[in-house]
Parts: structure tokens; C-alpha cells; sequence
């Protein structure tokens, strides 16, 4: 289903944001197109929920929001625009203010006294969405609550701030939706290697510590919750992998400890080798102490190919959100614990998330059939019920070779690996992983040394108990062992509780001789269709409107461009305020469509007025704005949208004028 909102009129939706300019500015998504947060429309749907209660309705709240107890069945995505998709192909072309400005009005406001004076520092100013905007946001449920939701969304008729002044009015409606879930043209077959995760929300994988209110996510897809996901659709996942991000062609996995590059080159060393900045250190921890230079660490997640090293710039963004303190909607216990009333407060907590859009993969290595899940939408990770967490399944077929590895190579590992020692118990160490290697079926594997490692507490679910474990501690993601012998896959597996995805390494035969290329950039510029373009033409015609303004007013002819003769001035000719004001006047006044010069004339060629204003050399030349379009869109722009910005010009031309007069006579 899609929940259709249509704004009556201008709408302010935000979180609090402001800057030195706009005190109070709406919300708005990376692109600079506005959108309405799903956490947001969970609460106003739940108000709504329950005004209807108080109206004598039967609503289950509970059952439909979910409460502490239990998750409710309704599940959202932000509320963007209906051309949103294709709208977000200009942002690589266009300023975000500027496509901000093409979707909102900026508004100012004061509060006056008794004698209906403006008070001294009241003026504000806010941005609000434009009036005829449409939001839509895919609503996902049991359909036996439809005609509740129906109803609930019927009576939902004011969103956002000021709502009690004439803001915020909208249409709200449920509609039939297209099925997100479609498949990719054909079947998954026994070629296709790949299972891709493509981002359709923003997603969190949270990490074990941190602040409770500032949120930083992994920079892959949770092998564990990938796992519970699948189980909750019915399909087992014996052995699941975390998935890491692919950029069409490769995956790219985390990056060995024991890559390093110099971190502040000598000037002496750079004259000796100019690329130095690309050249890797391949080390081993036990002689890096020898070296004096500092060295720092790739990081990060890597792809190595025909000896070139690429690393991914994995695109992350922030949200912040705000937690309203509702004491008539507490639980008991919420209220037992905030027995004082000083502690009745707003809460702000941000989330750091993986930007919608990117792709992960995991390329598979068993025998299982994934075939049901083509086309099917997840919800993984942090806030998956509202706002953050769809993903699509999709699968690709691997052109990779089959890698056999001999003699002596590296295991790098790709996830944290669990070891227990002889008695049992959780030990990261060289004796417990040498055992380790030794139990993997067909494989003759013998640990030489431990290159590089670290530490780090990994935490796993107890299906016995159905609970969390305490926390263990494991080999870190990166860290470097050198083995030798023989393996015929570049991927294994060691270690305990590798159904949750643990103990994963990947194989390399060497390090050596590899040359550093740039971070790969993540978003790329996709071209808009012709058919596309029709159907955003009114939204693509705000937007080059504010940017062809934009352009003319930091144009050096708009520089050049007077309204008085410069012979006039040099003899001591200069328009007088009042003469200038009641110019301003008459300006605002000229059709866009007719030449200002030939409407002057029509209108005030026999005034005194018109006389004085000639003898003085005023000057009403129409601005050349065509000059400054944009060559891509040029058939896009209207005379209108041209002569209207020529306007512009003309009157911030007398406003000037008027500034400087009165800047002289001070």
C-alpha cells in the first residue's frame, strides 16, 4: 500500500534545524529534496490513532505501533516526493540550495507590542514546503487493519509546526502501490554466485558500544541479521556471511592490518620517489619498531586486482531525530521510572547510517537455494520498522576463476573469529587458531605465524536460552595470519559459531608489488531519460529558474548593468529617493511579457513624471538573461521564467540605487 500525502498549503516539517540565515528550516534529505521522515509519520499516524479513540473508535493501538512489550505490524519508509527517484539524478548538477529553494518559500515573521510595534530581536524567519507538494511512503502490513489505517489516515488532516496559524493542512490517502517486491527480469540458476543487497532506505548495523544517543553503523550488512531476516521468511541460512559493499564489478572486503603507507613522508623521501604517497608498506607488527617513520592504515574495505589496490568509499549519512516526552502514552513502568517530573524530557539522538542506494554483496560458496528470495525486500538492522532498513535481493552471476592457493600464503579475516582453547573457553591465540586451521575438511592448513592482529568483543544469540550471551573476545576483522599448505577456495571457515557468521577468512597470496590507486566514489552521476524529463518538466523548471537567478546575479554583466546614463551622473544628475521609490513602484507593477521600457512609455509618456525621469537618463534596457542558461535544459526555459528574472533585475537595481543615496546623504 502507499500513503499518499498531498500539502493543502505550505508546510513546515522539521526537527528544529536553523542556521545564521533561516532560524527554523525544514527537513530535507542529501539531495536537498524534502521528504517526511518515517518516524515522524509513526507518530502522527499514532496521534491520529488515538484522537480517534478519544472519539469513541475501536483502535488497537498497540497492535498496529507496537509498544515496548511488542513490534507493531505497520512498518514505513520516509514520505518523498513521487518523482523523487529521477529528481535525485539533478544533484550532481544542481547546487543543493538551489533545488531546496525550488521546493519551499521562505518565510518571515515578528510578534508586536501593545501599541503594534515590532519588538525589539522578534523577527524570524523559517522555510516552509510549497502548497501542491505530493508525499508518498510504501506502508507495509497485515491488511486486516486496512479500514483502521483507512480511517486513521482520513482523520489526519494537519502535520508539522504551526499548524494552529494555517500551516500543515494536507490530504491524506491510501492508495494501491506498485509491488516493491518484483523480480530482476529472470530466475536465480546455478551460475549466479552472487546474492546482491541493494539499499532502498537508509540502514544502521550498530556496533556493541557507543552512546546511546549517538549512533555509528558498520560499514557492511550484519552476517547474524541477515540470518534472523531469512528465518523470518521461512528460509535457513546455515552458514551466513556479512556482505560487504560491490560496485557492479567487485566486492570490496575489509582491509588487511598489515597494509600501511607513510603517514607524514620527509621531504627528502618524496624527492626520492614522487609516489610515495601511493606506495604501500607491506610489515610485520614484530619489526615495525625498528622504523622510526610513522606509518598509518589503509583501513577501510579493499579490492585487489591484477596488483591494484582499490578502496572504497563507502557513503554514510547523518540524521538527527527528536524523542518527545509523552507522559498520557507512558507504560506503567515508563512512568515508574520517571516518577520526577524534571525528568520529563525531549530526548535528541542522531544516527550515523549507510546511505540508500549503495549495493552489497556476498558471493556464495554452498549448495543452498536462495531462489525464493529474488526480488523479495528485507528489513535489516536498527529503526527497520520506520525509516531506515529496506533492502532487495537480486542476484548475479561471478565471473571470478577458481583460485587455488599452495605453499605458503595469507588468511585475512573478514569477520571476527571465535577460537575456544582446550578446556573450552573463548582464547584468541596462536595455539587455539593453529587447531583451528587443522579441523577444515579437505584442506592441509598449518599456521607459521601471526603477522598482525587485534582484539575486539563479539556477542552471539543463544537459540537454547533465547537470549544474548555475554560478551567474548575474538581476533578483530583485518587481522593477518601466514599459513601454509593447501586451499582450494580463496574463502574458509574456523573457529566457533560460524552459523552466526563468524570465523570467515579470505585467502592472499601475497602483498607484495601493489600499487595504490584513489578511493572509489561510491555515487555515481546517472543520466535522465527524455522521458523522465517530461514527467518532472514543472519541478525541472523551478529548479533551473533558481539556478539561472542564481547565475545572473553573480554575473558580471549583472555587475555592469545601470538605470542611469553615466553622462547624467557626471554632471550631477541623481534620482532622488522619492523619485526612486516611485520608480520601484511602477516597476513592480511591468508584465513580464511585454518589453518595460515600451510599458513606461505607454503608461507615463505624457507626466511630468516621465519628463524628469528622461531628462535625468533614466535607463530601463531589458537584461540579457538568455546569455546565462543552462546549455543541457535550454529548451526548458520560458519566456516567462526569463522575463520575470529581468524584473528582478531592474528592481534590485533601483533598490540599490536607493541604498547608496541614502548611504551618501549620512
Amino acid at each position: 500500500m502507499i500513503l499518499r500525502i498531498t500539502l493543502s498549503s505550505n508546510a513546515i516539517i522539521t526537527n528544529g534545524n536553523g542556521d545564521a540565515l533561516i532560524d527554523l528550516d525544514s527537513d530535507y534529505n542529501e539531495y536537498g529534496l524534502p521528504y517526511i521522515s518515517a518516524k515522524r509519520l509513526k507518530g502522527m499516524l499514532k496521534d491520529s490513532a488515538n484522537e480517534l479513540i478519544s472519539m469513541g473508535q475501536d483502535i488497537n493501538v498497540s497492535k498496529l505501533f507496537g509498544d515496548e512489550n511488542e513490534e507493531g505490524i505497520i512498518k514505513l519508509s520516509d514520505a518523498n516526493l513521487k518523482e523523487s527517484l529521477i529528481l535525485e539524478k539533478l544533484s550532481s548538477e544542481f547546487k543543493t540550495d538551489i533545488i531546496k529553494n525550488s521546493f519551499s518559500v521562505i518565510l518571515n515573521q515578528t510578534s508586536l507590542d501593545e501599541f503594534g510595534v515590532a519588538k525589539a530581536g522578534s523577527l524570524r524567519r523559517f522555510r516552509a514546503y510549497d502548497k501542491g507538494l505530493v508525499f508518498e511512503s510504501e506502508i507495509e502490513g497485515n491488511l486486516e487493519f486496512q479500514k483502521d489505517l483507512e480511517l486513521i489516515c482520513l482523520n489526519l488532516r494537519y502535520i508539522g509546526h504551526k499548524r494552529t496559524r494555517g500551516f500543515g493542512k494536507v490530504k491524506c490517502e491510501l492508495i494501491e502501490g506498485k509491488n516493491t517486491e518484483q523480480k530482476n527480469g529472470k530466475s536465480p540458476n546455478e551460475n549466479d554466485k552472487m546474492m546482491i543487497f541493494t539499499l532502498l532506505d537508509d540502514v544502521i548495523f550498530t556496533s556493541l558500544s557507543g552512546d546511546e544517543n549517538t549512533v555509528d553503523t558498520k560499514g557492511y550488512l550484519s552476517a547474524s541479521a541477515i540470518k534472523g531476516a531469512f528465518k523470518k521468511l521461512g528460509i535457513e541460512y546455515s552458514k551466513p556471511q556479512n556482505a560487504y559493499f560491490y560496485d557492479g564489478k567487485n566486492i570490496f572486503y575489509p582491509a588487511p592490518m598489515n597494509l600501511k603507507r607513510y603517514k607524514y613522508p620527509d621531504d627528502e623521501t618524496l624527492e626520492k620517489n614522487t609516489n610515495i604517497l601511493k606506495k604501500l608498506i607491506v610489515f610485520n607488527e614484530k619489526t615495525e619498531k625498528s622504523n622510526d617513520e610513522k606509518k598509518s592504515s589503509i583501513g577501510g574495505y579493499i579490492c585487489i586486482e591484477n596488483g591494484v589496490l582499490n578502496k572504497a568509499k563507502i557513503s554514510t549519512i547523518n540524521k538527527t531525530h527528536v524523542s518527545l516526552a509523552d507522559k498520557e502514552n507512558m507504560s506503567l513502568k515508563e512512568l515508574e521510572k520517571h516518577k520526577d517530573d524534571k525528568e520529563y524530557k525531549n530526548k535528541i539522538f542522531s544516527y550515523t547510517a549507510l546511505s540508500k542506494g549503495q549495493k552489497f554483496a556476498i558471493k556464495l560458496m554452498y549448495d543452498e537455494d536462495f531462489s525464493k528470495l529474488d526480488g523479495k525486500v528485507l528489513r535489516l538492522g536498527k529503526s527497520a520498522n520506520s525509516q531506515y532498513g529496506r533492502v532487495k535481493i537480486s542476484f548475479e552471476s561471478s565471473n571470478d576463476k577458481e583460485v587455488n592457493f599452495n605453499g605458503e600464503f595469507y588468511l585475512v579475516a573478514i569477520s571476527p573469529v571465535l577460537l575456544r582453547n582446550e578446556i573450552g573457553g573463548f582464547e584468541p591465540s596462536f595455539d587455539a587458531l593453529k587447531s583451528a586451521l587443522k579441523d577444515i575438511e579437505e584442506c592441509d592448513l598449518e599456521l607459521k605465524e601471526i603477522i598482525i592482529s587485534r582484539y575486539e568483543k563479539a556477542q552471539f544469540y543463544n537459540n537454547s536460552y533465547k537470549c544474548k550471551t555475554p560478551q567474548v573476545m575474538g581476533f578483530s576483522i583485518g587481522s593477518v595470519f601466514k599459513v601454509s599448505g593447501k586451499l582450494n577456495d580463496e574463502f574458509c571457515m574456523v573457529g566457533a559459531q560460524q552459523e552466526f557468521g563468524f570465523g570467515r577468512l579470505k585467502a592472499y597470496a601475497s602483498f607484495n608489488d601493489l600499487k595504490l590507486e584513489k578511493d572509489q566514489e561510491t555515487k555515481q552521476t546517472n543520466e535522465i531519460s527524455s522521458d523522465e524529463l517530461k514527467i518532472i518538466e514543472p519541478a525541472l523548471k523551478n529548479i533551473l529558474k533558481q539556478d539561472l537567478e542564481q547565475r545572473v546575479f553573480l554575473s558580471n554583466e549583472y555587475k555592469n548593468y545601470v538605470i542611469q546614463d553615466e553622462n547624467y551622473k557626471k554632471h550631477g544628475e541623481i534620482f532622488s529617493a522619492s523619485e526612486l521609490s516611485r520608480m520601484q513602484s511602477i516597476a513592480s507593477t511591468f508584465e513580464t511579457n511585454k518589453d518595460f521600457k515600451t510599458q513606461f512609455e505607454d503608461k507615463y509618456k505624457d507626466s511630468a513624471f516621465y519628463k524628469k525621469m528622461q531628462d535625468k537618463g533614466l535607463r530601463l534596457d531589458k537584461f540579457d538573461v538568455a546569455k546565462h542558461e543552462n546549455e543541457k535544459y535550454k529548451s526548458f526555459y520560458t519566456d516567462d521564467i526569463k522575463n520575470e528574472i529581468a524584473k528582478k533585475v531592474l528592481i534590485s537595481k533601483i533598490k540599490y540605487a536607493r541604498k547608496m543615496l541614502k548611504k551618501d546623504e549620512k
